[in-house]
């Protein structure tokens, strides 16, 4: 805001500071995630609708997924916010998207109403390859515990397994045989054994 920069002395023309934080990877963060899978539970807080703010946009405004992540954390200190649209519609977690494997067909949350991640491109091109049916849906409460997985597909682990949704297991609980197909076959992709570098960290 030029009004503020200016009444602290800045120049009213303001240039662009690009800075680059990088990090390594804490695998073992997510070692318990592979083995166990993950609990997912919804909280009151809302997702923004795309009306208000486009699902498209990569922004750090994200108090809301803050407020539900404590919500979440009171019911279970390990669990992952996944987040219900004003109709009562999945969408994505605070960051990742969510899939969900039902009836021989792998369904995404509908892309406006998300923000759409690298690694869920990777996961549609590799269920191309295999033959598995993807597609964009409305997804409700409803079709998480009746499906066979779930997962969130994400940067720093690639595709974690959901097996528990608000308390209730999916499927029976454990991360599922097509979750690991899909890690075995990105991990040829990259060349690096994804699970094992991960299950395996210290």
């Amino acid at each position: 805001n030029p009004i503020y920069a200016g009444s602290a002395g800045i120049s009213d023309v303001l240039k662009p500071t690009v800075v680059q934080h990088t990090f390594p990877l804490p695998f073992s963060m997510w070692s318990g995630l592979f083995r166990d899978g993950i609990h997912c539970i919804t909280p009151s807080v809302r997702h923004w609708p795309p009306e208000c703010l486009s699902s498209k946009i990569k922004n750090r405004n994200r108090l809301h997924f803050w407020v539900g992540e404590q919500e979440v954390h009171l019911a279970d200190p390990k669990a992952m916010p996944l987040y219900l649209d004003i109709d009562g519609n999945i969408t994505e977690t605070g960051g990742s998207n969510f899939l969900i494997y039902k009836d021989g067909e792998v369904i995404s949350p509908r892309s406006r109403n998300i923000l759409w991640g690298i690694s869920l491109t990777v996961v549609a091109e590799i269920l191309s390859e295999i033959g598995i049916p993807f597609r964009e849906d409305d997804i409700q409460a409803y079709d998480v515990i009746n499906a066979e997985e779930a997962w969130v597909p994400t940067t720093p682990y690639c595709l974690g397994p959901v097996v528990k949704f608000n308390g209730k297991n999916i499927g029976d609980g454990r991360p599922g045989e097509l979750w690991r197909r899909i890690i075995d076959i990105w991990s040829k992709r990259v060349g690096k054994d994804i699970y094992s570098e991960i299950v395996n960290s210290k």
